[in-house]
């Protein structure tokens, strides 16, 4: 099954500030993005539509990333099968690491077995509490604990070592399944202004919490 995380490299609106020596310890700006920035051709767009329009599925806080057809089998199906995957946005705000995807027949007609929509909730308050300077903070405080490992190399785990001190950073609000537990909170996504992606560390909003980000290649 095909999945896709929020693609963050894919959807930057705003990027005020880049590397430089001199840009001193305050420089982070922060930027928003919206489920109306527009990723696939119209084309893609408009089969996508034809398809939820026609099993009366709701587009509401999508923002479709993927349409693939794939020849497939297994118990519940063989066959083709075309399935869209979307980024998810609660409120207006984009949900990190949160994807949606929908499969359907040959013919058009929805799998609900073989799909996995969002139905998450999370809280109503989209206004961000913490202050730039107190996220900059953090990020330094934490971004050299990020982990990348796998990958065709299976290549053990790295962590960043490049200084970030003289870099200027970028910080996006958005919401968060904290690891090891169920539900939604607002959180931080806070990384270079110029490469956002990686290194990242999420910042809890309300308790400055840090988790800084992980990706395990296959």
């Amino acid at each position: 099954m095909k999945k896709c995380l929020l693609a963050l490299g894919l959807l930057i609106g705003v990027a005020s500030c880049s590397r430089h020596n001199d840009v001193g310890n305050d420089c982070i700006s922060r930027y928003s993005l919206s489920p109306g920035t527009v990723l696939l051709p119209q084309s893609t767009l408009d089969s996508i539509n034809t398809l939820f329009t026609k099993n009366n599925l709701s587009e509401a806080g999508l923002q479709f990333t993927f349409l693939s057809p794939d020849t497939v089998q297994s118990p519940v199906y063989t066959g083709v099968q075309y399935q869209v995957s979307a980024n998810v946005f609660l409120n207006g705000l984009p949900a990190f690491n949160q994807s949606a995807w929908f499969n359907f027949d040959s013919t058009g007609v929805y799998m609900p077995l073989n799909s996995g929509p969002f139905t998450g909730s999370a809280p109503n308050d989209t206004t961000g509490h913490r202050s730039l300077e107190s996220l900059r903070q953090i990020f330094l405080n934490n971004y050299k604990l990020c982990t990348t490992a796998g990958g065709a190399a299976n290549s053990k785990p790295s962590h960043p070592t490049a200084p970030y001190q003289d870099t200027c950073l970028a910080a996006l609000l958005g919401y968060m399944q904290p690891p090891g537990t169920t539900w939604f909170t607002k959180v931080w996504m806070v990384s270079a202004a110029d490469n956002h992606g990686y290194p990242a560390v999420f910042i809890s909003d309300s308790s400055g919490q840090a988790w800084p980000l992980n990706l395990f290649f296959p």
